[in-house]
C-alpha cells in the first residue's frame, strides 16, 4: 500500500552530494592557483612619502635649546633707552654726541614732538667701551635700560641713523665682534635679538626671498627683505650657529639688513673722525 508524503533521502543521495561538493572545491582550487601562481614573499619596509621630508624634525625642546644657545653667543649686546629728542636744534648747530634736528616728515618725528613713552633697543658692542645701536629720526639715546645716569653719546650718524655709546667694560673682555655670516641669500631661520625694558630677548624669524642691493650711505651691499618679514628695524641679526648677520634699518624696498663687515668699517672710520659717506 503507497504511502503519502516525501520518500526519506538516502544514505547514498547524501554521500554523493558531499561527494560533489568536495569536487567543486578541489576544481576551485585547482584553478586558483594556475591564476595566482605562488611566489616568494620578502618582508620590505614601505618607502616613505614625497612630503615626509617637509616633516619638522626638531620638537619645541630642541628649538628653545638652539636658541638659548644664541642668547649665549649674542653676551656682547645691551640695551639702550631711546627717548624723544628735542625738535630744535642748539644755538650754533648740533655739538657732538648730540642728534640734529630730524625733517618734519621723517619717521618719529611726531612720535618725538607728542612726547612717547621711551623705546628701548639692542646695542652691539663693536668695541671693548663702545656700543653701536640703531636711532630713529626724532630720539636719541639716553641711558642703559637699567640705569637713570646719562649716556655718553661717542658720535651720531643721522643720515645712517645710527650712534655709538660708551658702554661699561666687561669685566671678562671683549673678544671683538663674533663671527658673521657672509653672503646671506634667504630662505634660512635667524634669531632676532629686541631690546625690552627687562634686557635683550630673542625669538626666532624666517627670512624668505632676499636680495643684495647697493646703498650709497654703505661700504657693502644691504641684504634687503622682500615681502614683510617680521623683523623690526633695529633688531640685531643672528644666524641660528651664532654668527652675526648683520643690523635691520629702514630701506626704500622696505627693511633690509646691513651686514657686519659694514657696520665694523662705519664704526672704525667714524670713531676715528671720518665723516660720513656722501
Amino acid at each position: 500500500m503507497p504511502v503519502n508524503g516525501p520518500e526519506p533521502t538516502s544514505g547514498r543521495e547524501t554521500r554523493l552530494l558531499v561527494l560533489v561538493v568536495l569536487v567543486s572545491l578541489a576544481v576551485l582550487l585547482l584553478l586558483a592557483r594556475f591564476q595566482f601562481p605562488a611566489a616568494n614573499l620578502t618582508t620590505v619596509n614601505p618607502s616613505p612619502g614625497p612630503l615626509a621630508g617637509m616633516a619638522a624634525r626638531a620638537t619645541f625642546e630642541e628649538m628653545s635649546l638652539t636658541l638659548a644657545n644664541l642668547a649665549r653667543a649674542g653676551g656682547a649686546v645691551e640695551v639702550i633707552r631711546l627717548e624723544p629728542a628735542p625738535l630744535e636744534a642748539p644755538a650754533g648747530g648740533a655739538a657732538r654726541g648730540t642728534r640734529p634736528t630730524p625733517p618734519a616728515s621723517a619717521p618719529g618725528a611726531v612720535a618725538a614732538a607728542a612726547g612717547s613713552a621711551p623705546q628701548f633697543t639692542p646695542a652691539l658692542r663693536v668695541r671693548p667701551d663702545l656700543g653701536l645701536l640703531h636711532v630713529p629720526h626724532g630720539w636719541r639715546p639716553a641711558g642703559l635700560r637699567d640705569l637713570s645716569d646719562p649716556l655718553e653719546v661717542v658720535w651720531t650718524d643721522a643720515e645712517r641713523e645710527i650712534a655709538a655709546v660708551r658702554l661699561p667694560v666687561v669685566p671678562s673682555g671683549f673678544a671683538g665682534l663674533p663671527a658673521t655670516a657672509a653672503g646671506v641669500t634667504g630662505f634660512l631661520y635667524v634669531g632676532v635679538i629686541q631690546g625690552t625694558r627687562s634686557g635683550p630677548t630673542i625669538q626666532p624669524a624666517f627670512i624668505g626671498r632676499a636680495d643684495t642691493e647697493t646703498d650709497a650711505r654703505w661700504s657693502v651691499p644691504l641684504v634687503v627683505l622682500s615681502g614683510a618679514p617680521a623683523i623690526p628695524v633695529g633688531a640685531l641679526v643672528y644666524a641660528i650657529d651664532g654668527r652675526l648677520v648683520g643690523l635691520v634699518t629702514r630701506h626704500d624696498a622696505g627693511v633690509a639688513i646691513i651686514p657686519a663687515a659694514a657696520l665694523d668699517e662705519a664704526v672704525t672710520r667714524l670713531s676715528a673722525g671720518g665723516a660720513p659717506q656722501e
